[in-house]
């Protein structure tokens, strides 16, 4: 299954949305768990605060024995590491990102997103990656793409990575599927051991059909047509919503046009939700991953407690039309003066 360029491994039951990893001081063996980080080890691991839950989760943790630097990414900083995978390069505001993660001779990982899963923002990561590397060559870069993966060309040589992580439920596959690219000269340490499948970095009898599932969704890519197709939906939705009295958008302009955060009034997203899905309307409230806690996304942008208790995720795919966005628009406009009297 050849989906990104150089080899991919698909995994049973590996959700790949950018697990944290971690790398052995001194050797080429990168470790999926804390447990293979020296705790003596002088390392350092650096990540952007707007990814995804199982990166943070993974980095907490691996934090007891090395260095974890971050940075916030707000409306300060925004203009230093988003960009269109650069199709529209800020190398100088690359740099500085690179910079504030404090890339030096001891840090060995920098994991960057590669689109944002809540606001559909897109990191400049092949010039945050080429600084990254030109302050120290040996640094692991690892891009988790899973909201990329299928609505933009990805290229690992473009990207400059050397890991990439991808899952099926964003195009369409069923979930508890992923790939994940490793660039040759990169050894993964196993998670688990056992059997000699996937490997031997995913012991245990593969699960075929969701494999197979994948592979024939990758099969149905047809990313130019469908990125222009859900592009006028994005803009469709957005000039629609805007016109709601209270709505405003938080997700940057050169998101990614499949994903459209919002915020709408004063209504709570959990309460705006309920009634929009009495409308057979579903959108979200934010990442999955960190289901029924506050958007630390949302929180990094500064944006106001109240804007992000309010904040509606919206997911477009080649599937939708304009009659779902009338829908939604509908349903958020009547929700705003329905609610707002309870």
């Amino acid at each position: 299954m050849k989906i990104i360029d150089g080899s991919v491994t698909a995994a049973k039951g590996f959700r790949a949305t950018g697990a944290a990893v971690g790398i052995k001081k001194g050797v080429k063996d990168l470790a999926l768990i804390a447990s293979d980080v020296p705790a003596t080890a002088a390392a350092a691991f650096t990540t952007n605060v707007v990814k995804a839950t199982s990166v943070t989760r993974n980095m907490a943790i691996m934090e007891s024995g090395a260095k974890i630097n971050g940075v916030a990414i707000n409306s300060g900083n925004a203009n230093a590491c988003t960009g269109e995978l650069g199709v529209k390069s800020n190398k100088e505001m690359a740099k500085k990102y690179a910079d504030c993660l404090g890339v030096d001779e001891n840090t060995i990982l920098v994991s960057v997103m590669c689109v944002n899963n809540e606001t559909g923002a897109i990191m400049n990561v092949t010039d945050i990656f080429s600084a990254v590397k030109a302050k120290n060559s040996d640094v692991i870069c690892h891009t988790d793409a899973v909201q990329a993966f299928g609505k933009i060309s990805l290229s690992a040589s473009r990207l400059h990575a050397d890991l990439i992580s991808v899952s099926g439920h964003k195009i369409h596959a069923p979930k508890g599927v992923g790939a994940i690219f490793v660039k040759k000269g990169v050894r993964l340490v196993p998670l688990h051991y056992g059997g000699e499948q996937e490997k031997k970095l995913r012991p245990g009898t593969e699960a075929i059909p969701l494999i197979a599932a994948m592979g024939v969704a990758c099969g149905e890519f047809n990313i130019d047509k469908n990125y222009d197709y859900v592009s006028k939906l994005n803009s469709y939705a957005k000039d629609k919503l805007l016109k709601i009295d209270g709505v405003v958008l938080n997700s940057p302009q050169n998101a990614l046009p499949y994903v459209l955060n919002i915020s709408a009034g004063k209504v709570r997203s959990e309460t705006m939700l309920h009634f929009l899905e009495n409308l057979e309307v579903y959108v979200s409230s934010g990442s999955a991953c960190a289901k029924g806690k506050p958007s630390y996304v949302l929180e990094s942008m500064n944006i106001g407690r109240d804007r992000a208790d309010s904040a509606l995720r919206i997911s477009f795919s080649k599937f939708n039309t304009e009659a779902d966005i009338d829908a939604l628009c509908y349903g958020i406009e009547k929700g705003l003066k329905t609610l707002a009297h309870k």
